[in-house]
């Protein structure tokens, strides 16, 4: 299985609207749009990604927390990512990471497809293999909206 993903609710976070709540359907119909908007970024531009994985209890507490930066850019006419630091509980294991994916590449475990873009619950082709629920606003900032969601069925493809 794939690591936590906290990253997503980064690119896909927004103000909670003051009104109403939006059922959840509505705001996962949103987050296939601003997905789709964002693969169509890593298909066209050069940027840099900070990525923060924490994983939390029922609690919401953090279990642990990565950090990612990552350099996403065109390579042989296709999307291609780079590592460029990578962070697990505090201590730098760029160079491991790294190793990780090349020997994964090599040996054909990884296919340059499978990591650009990632394939994010949110997206169109994603949101069917994953089971959603709305938590609410988050306590630390009510401006945002925490969605949990778990794969229905595990596999080294989806995210927990």
């Amino acid at each position: 299985m794939l690591p936590t993903l906290f990253a997503v609710l980064v690119f896909a976070a927004e103000p909670v609207a003051a009104t109403t709540p939006q059922p959840l359907s509505d705001i996962l119909a949103r987050l296939e749009a601003s997905e789709s908007s964002l693969m169509q970024l890593y298909e066209t531009a050069s940027f840099n990604v900070h990525t923060t994985y924490r994983s939390v209890d029922a609690a919401g507490k953090t279990k642990s927390l990565d950090e990612a930066e990552t350099r996403l850019f065109q390579k042989d006419g296709k999307p291609w990512e780079e590592i460029t630091r990578f962070l697990d509980e505090g201590q730098d294991v760029t160079a491991r990471e790294n190793a990780k994916r090349q020997k994964e590449l090599e040996s054909g475990k990884r296919k340059r497809k499978d990591g650009i873009p990632f394939a994010s619950p949110f997206g169109k082709d994603q949101q069917a293999l994953y089971v959603f629920t709305d938590l609410g606003v988050d306590p630390d900032d009510p401006s945002l909206r925490r969605i949990q969601f778990e794969p229905k069925r595990k596999s080294e493809k989806t995210y927990k």
